[in-house]
């Protein structure tokens, strides 16, 4: 792991070496400068994951420099340095947002604790807003029921796979499971199984030696090396070809990762969580899907319902992504009828995707019906009889609903002019997913 950088701005040429020395003995890369000015250069160019400035500097003060920094980065832990009896200066650096302030003099272990502590606070902070990013928010009985689930399966280790419609939050389940789980604080390596060519995933997966292949360079660590001792999710499983299904089921059996091109195995600690949009039992039956793989992922199944099955959630997910895009209107009662009533293909990224709309057009202060018609909730139909084919006396259904599918993606391309990108989001499906399925239907 790369060391932590630490830009020390500090004009006494002592102080200066006394802090670098601190910091090299205590494995933290150190960046000087003797000067405000020189400082920002530095913060500027190296990016430094936490700032030490002295407030008593000749010409641009540290609380100057201070001031600029926050104008860059509000992130950035600041330890201001003062000297004794200058206290007042230092609570005045806390109110234009230093982080802690070290009087002098000091001793190494008092000004360590002090980076560590700032080490700890940003990596709570960092926990916690990734957590927020990825909040489970529902309100019906499924979802209350499933999320329990979850809960339980969360200090485990066995894969778990999570299936359901595209948009309807797989990757928030995948997320949630790994950040509330002793694995919270490691890595969470996403791979889309889907968009990345045959013969390049398994190299992206498992690595390869310098040589392996035409344009080797150099040894390569794959994703399961880099999600070692945390999470990996494959996401869109079911698109992994079939001559790495049996690579990865090696890996889940043995832990270990053999890199293209080596002889020798690598042990790692990942716990797997797999996501498909496609019916993978359905896929065993027609051997496009080992049978021992599906069941090597299938130890705990979460399937998410899309959202026309769970109407009791659409107002609180819109009232939180409102929230979020700093959207502040009410909703009328006719408004909520519509969003609650519409059969939302997409699921919860099409409602994402509506309600960011909204953040471009002029609402007023109360939604209206026709606000949510501008932001394109009117582009796809919510009932069988205004799709545009009749039911035979005794339908196939696995042909009723191929000609559904036909019949939106067609919809969505007409209304979109055949650019793809945005059909694809006004579905809330993948854009690699969306051409797939047009090659299959052959909607060319």
């Amino acid at each position: 792991m790369p060391k932590q950088t630490v830009l020390v701005v500090e004009d006494d040429e002592m102080m200066r070496d006394f802090l670098c020395q601190a910091l090299e003995t205590y494995d933290y890369r150190p960046l000087t400068a003797s000067d405000a000015e020189t400082g920002l250069e530095l913060f500027r160019g190296d990016a430094p994951d936490l700032v030490v400035a002295d407030i008593r500097m000749p010409g641009v003060s540290g609380l100057d420099f201070l001031d600029e920094l926050r104008k860059e980065d509000q992130r950035v832990p600041v330890v201001m340095v003062t000297a004794y009896g200058d206290t007042d200066t230092a609570v005045t650096a806390l109110r234009r947002q230093a982080d802690d302030f070290l009087q002098k003099p000091f001793e190494t272990e008092e000004f360590i604790q002090a980076i560590e502590r700032q080490f700890k606070r940003q990596k709570r902070t960092d926990l916690a807003a990734r957590a927020d990013s990825f909040s489970l928010v529902y309100e019906s009985e499924q979802m209350q029921k499933l999320v329990d689930y979850a809960r339980r399966i969360v200090p485990k280790t066995d894969p778990v796979l999570i299936e359901g419609e595209s948009g309807t939050g797989k990757e928030v389940f995948a997320r949630f499971i790994h950040y509330q789980s002793p694995r919270g604080e490691t890595p969470l390596v996403t791979v889309n199984c889907g968009a990345i060519p045959g013969e390049l995933l398994e190299s992206e997966l498992f690595g390869h030696t310098e040589g392996a292949f035409t344009g080797a360079s150099s040894d390569r660590r794959g994703l399961f090396q880099t999600a070692d001792g945390g999470t990996i999710l494959l996401d869109e499983i079911g698109d992994l070809p079939l001559e790495l299904q049996s690579k990865l089921l090696r890996v889940l059996e043995n832990k270990q990762v053999r890199p293209v091109g080596s002889d020798s195995s690598t042990s790692v600690d990942v716990r797997v969580l797999a996501a498909s949009n496609r019916d993978l039992e359905a896929m065993v039956e027609r051997g496009e899907f080992r049978n021992d793989l599906f069941y090597r992922l299938n130890v705990f199944a979460l399937h998410v319902p899309p959202l026309r099955e769970r109407p009791a959630d659409i107002p609180v997910l819109v009232r939180y992504f409102l929230d979020r895009m700093g959207l502040e209107f009410e909703i009328s009662e006719a408004a909520r009828e519509r969003l609650t009533a519409y059969d939302w293909p997409g699921n919860v990224r099409e409602l994402k995707n509506v309600l960011r709309r909204l953040q471009a057009l002029d609402v007023g202060s109360i939604l209206e019906p026709e606000n949510l018609q501008a932001a394109g909730l009117t582009g796809l139909k919510n009932n069988f009889a205004e799709t545009g084919f009749d039911f035979p006396p005794e339908p196939d259904l696995d042909a009723v609903l191929l000609q559904l599918k036909r019949r939106y993606i067609e919809q969505a391309l007409e209304q979109t002019g055949g650019n793809k990108s945005a059909a694809a989001d006004l579905l809330g499906m993948n854009r690699t997913t969306l051409v797939e399925t047009i090659k299959r239907l052959n909607l060319e």
